[in-house]
Parts: C-alpha cells; structure tokens; sequence
C-alpha cells in the first residue's frame, strides 16, 4: 500500500496555485536565476574600481551581439533589457530613450 505519500521514497509534487497573489510561491528556474546573477554581476563590474574589468564590462552591456544570447534566455526583450541594464551601470545611449528601467518592463 503506497499510503498518503503516493509514489515510494518520492513527495508528492506541489503545485502552486496560479492566482496572482501566490506568484512569490512558484519555485526559481534554477538556470533563469544564473543568467541573472550573472548580468547582475556584469552591471557591478562596470562600476568596478580596476579599470580591465570596468571596461569589459561595459564593452559587454553595449555590444549586443554578445548580450543577445544571455538575454534570450530569461525570455526578455533584447532591446529592453538592455536599455535598462545599460541605464542601470550608468551606460544609457541616447538611442535608448529616457524611460526608466521600470517603464520598460510595463509594456
């Protein structure tokens, strides 16, 4: 008898309700949550104090080719992210508008 556990050695998986309010309670994408950390990273080092690391940095936010493949990966839009990414390590172009990082994401 499998009893109130269902399958053998396994919890039952949870399912988090789809309402609005319960979004906190869905579990990360462990891959999404890299590609975050890891742009987070690149916005720091383009604040970075060595010089070398600064400039990759911020030759990686404004090179698009390179930035495209880890943006498609959170599902973002490419220009928009990385308007607000370049917005966020202080690289805003004029070609990217003036919105904030915020308006951005409302659309």
């Amino acid at each position: 008898m499998m009893g109130a556990m269902g399958k053998r050695g396994r919890p039952p998986k949870h399912q988090p309700s789809a309402a609005p309010s319960f979004l906190w309670a869905r579990p990360l994408d462990p891959y999404l949550c890299f590609v975050g950390a890891f742009l987070r990273q690149v916005v720091l080092d383009a604040h970075s104090d060595r010089e070398e690391v600064q400039r990759d940095a911020q030759a990686f936010l404004l090179d698009e080719h390179r930035l495209a493949p880890w943006i498609e990966l959170t599902g973002a839009d490419i220009d928009k992210l990385q308007g607000a990414l370049l917005r966020t390590a202080g690289l805003a172009r004029g070609d990217h508008g003036t919105a904030d990082a915020a308006h951005d994401f409302a659309d």
